[in-house]
C-alpha cells in the first residue's frame, strides 16, 4: 500500500489514540485526500450492501459528516488541512439488570468460601456479550482502508507538512481477520534509533487497556510490545500478534511490510490496531 515501505511520501492521513473514559481510535486524513476517496465509494458499496444485509447495520460513506456502519467513525471537524475522524471502542461484555443464575443475585460463588461468583465476576447480575458493536467498527475501519487502496496517488496531497508513517488495511471475512500493511522508511528509522522506552510502555499500556475495556474486567498484561535491535516492531500475546514480514537492512533507507499473525479475533484486531495508532503518535512527538 502506497509502496510506502520503499519510500517516504506525504501523509495522506494519520492516526492517533484518544485514552479518555471512552476511549477511542483517531484517523486524521487530509483534505485532498478525502476528496479522492470520496470519488471511490462504488468500489465499497455493494460490499457494504452486503454486510448490511448479513449483518443489518446501517451504513454511510458520506465523508463530509460521520461514515462507517452505524456511524462509526464520527467527524469532529477540519483542523490543519485534516479532517479528524473519532473512532468509539466499544464494549463487549455489559452487565443486564438480571441477576445471575450461579450467584441468584449476592455476588458470591455458592460453592467456594468468601470467593466472588465466576460467572457474573461478583455483580450478581447476569452479563451479555454482544460482538455486533465490535463488528461494526471493525468492519467500517475496513471500508475506510479499502477505499483507500483505490486512491493513493503520490501527486493528490501537495500541501501536507508531514510524511506519513503507517499506511494498513482490514481485512474481515468468515474464515479469519487481518491487519496488514506498510511502515515507512522515517518510521522504521525511528524504531531503529529515536524511539524511547517511556514510548514502547506507552504503546503496551494502551493495547492492554483497550483489551480490558472491550471485554469491560481487568485482564492484566495480555499484550506485549516490543522494539527488536534490527529496528522490528512487534505486537505479542497468546492468541494474536502483528509483526514484520520482510527483512529489512537498516542501511537500505528502506521500510517494511507487516502483517498480523495467529487469526485474530476482531476484538484483537482492535487491540494490534490500538497499538499501531499509538506508535505512530508517539512517533510525531518524538520525531
Amino acid at each position: 500500500m502506497l509502496g510506502l515501505s520503499l519510500k517516504n511520501v506525504p501523509c495522506y492521513y494519520d492516526l492517533g489514540f484518544n485514552p479518555c473514559s471512552q476511549p477511542g481510535l483517531e484517523i486524521k486524513a487530509h483534505q485532498d485526500f478525502l476528496e479522492m476517496l470520496k470519488t471511490k465509494t462504488e468500489y465499497v458499496e455493494s460490499k457494504a450492501e452486503i454486510i448490511k444485509e448479513e449483518h443489518g447495520f446501517d451504513y454511510s460513506l458520506d465523508l463530509n459528516g460521520n461514515f462507517g456502519f452505524e456511524n462509526s467513525f464520527i467527524n469532529k471537524g477540519k483542523r490543519n488541512s485534516f479532517v479528524e475522524f473519532f473512532i468509539p471502542i466499544p464494549s463487549l461484555s455489559s452487565i443486564t439488570n438480571e441477576k445471575c443464575d450461579r450467584c441468584h443475585g449476592t455476588g458470591m460463588d455458592p460453592n467456594l468460601t468468601e470467593q466472588k461468583c465466576l460467572i457474573c465476576r461478583g455483580t450478581g447480575r447476569k452479563i451479555k456479550q454482544d460482538w455486533d458493536n465490535i463488528r461494526k467498527t471493525v468492519l467500517s475501519i475496513s471500508l475506510f482502508t479499502e477505499m483507500a487502496r483505490f486512491s493513493y496517488n503520490y501527486n493528490s496531497v501537495k500541501s501536507s507538512y508531514r510524511q506519513q508513517l503507517i499506511s494498513f488495511a482490514v481485512f474481515v471475512n468468515e474464515r479469519y481477520n487481518s491487519v496488514g500493511g506498510d511502515m515507512s522508511p522515517l518510521f522504521c528509522e525511528y524504531l531503529r534509533n529515536r524511539i524511547s522506552r517511556k514510548s514502547i510502555i506507552n504503546i503496551q499500556s494502551a493495547m492492554n487497556q483497550i483489551d480490558s475495556h472491550i471485554w469491560n474486567r481487568e485482564r492484566g498484561n495480555m499484550f506485549q510490545a516490543y522494539v527488536e535491535k534490527n529496528g522490528f516492531l512487534v505486537f505479542n500475546s497468546l492468541n494474536a500478534g502483528l509483526c514484520p514480514i520482510n527483512f529489512m537492512d537498516e542501511n537500505d533507507g528502506k521500510g517494511v511490510e507487516f502483517s498480523s499473525n495467529d487469526r485474530p479475533s476482531i476484538a484483537d484486531v482492535l487491540v494490534l490496531l490500538t497499538g499501531l495508532f499509538v506508535a505512530c503518535q508517539q512517533a510525531r512527538t518524538e520525531l
